[in-house]
């Protein structure tokens, strides 16, 4: 066997693997485009060139499938949500009230009053805060729309940044595809080497 076919699996390996690493860049590279002389060639990274329509196919596919405005409102009005608010909203109307008391009332006067208060606002705040969130989720699903903001944060974001991001969450993934690359090379160039053997 010449010994120069070996050397066949080890260039298309390389071959295989710089491919690889170099598509992956291009996803991102270069950020603005490139116009390459003496063609009316022009050449930008995959994700800048359509960061725009991304944006619009991201926010649409979070919408629809990912965050709803439905599932926003089902995190709304949790009983934790509305537990939390009525609370908060009977510690400050009572706070106000107390505070409109006249401090020329006896002290146990004063007391009376509050504790009528604050019964009168266990009884009824659970009934205003049900109306209160049904108003409330009655104008989030008519202005509230997530596909907008979603577009809007995507366009808006750094390029490097949304780089870094993705290679940070995915690097492992886009390290297993350049190996991938170099492996399938490998393999290719064995095919090669038995081909040519074959017809040798």
């Amino acid at each position: 066997m010449d010994w120069k076919l070996l050397t066949i699996p080890v260039i298309s390996a390389l071959i295989g693997w710089i491919t690889n690493v170099l598509a992956i860049k291009m996803l991102f590279w270069p950020y603005k485009p490139v116009k390459i002389p003496l063609t009316n060639w022009v050449f930008q990274g995959v994700i800048p060139k359509r960061q725009k329509e991304m944006a619009k196919n991201l926010g649409e596919i979070i919408e629809g499938q990912l965050l709803c405005v439905e599932d926003v409102l089902a995190q709304f009005s949790s009983h934790r949500v509305t537990a939390n608010f009525e609370k908060s909203a009977k510690e400050i109307i009572k706070s106000r009230i107390m505070q409109k008391i006249p401090n020329f009332l006896p002290i146990s006067i004063r007391h009376l009053l509050g504790q009528a208060a604050e019964e009168i606002l266990d009884r009824e705040m659970p009934k205003i805060i049900d109306r209160v969130m049904d108003k409330m989720a009655e104008h989030l699903r008519e202005d509230l729309h997530v596909a907008p903001i979603v577009e809007e944060k995507v366009n808006n974001f750094n390029l490097q940044e949304l780089e870094q991001l993705i290679f940070g969450i995915a690097s492992r993934e886009l390290k297993h595809i350049e190996v991938l690359g170099g492996v399938l090379g490998f393999f290719i160039g064995c095919l090669q080497v038995i081909l040519l053997q074959i017809r040798a």
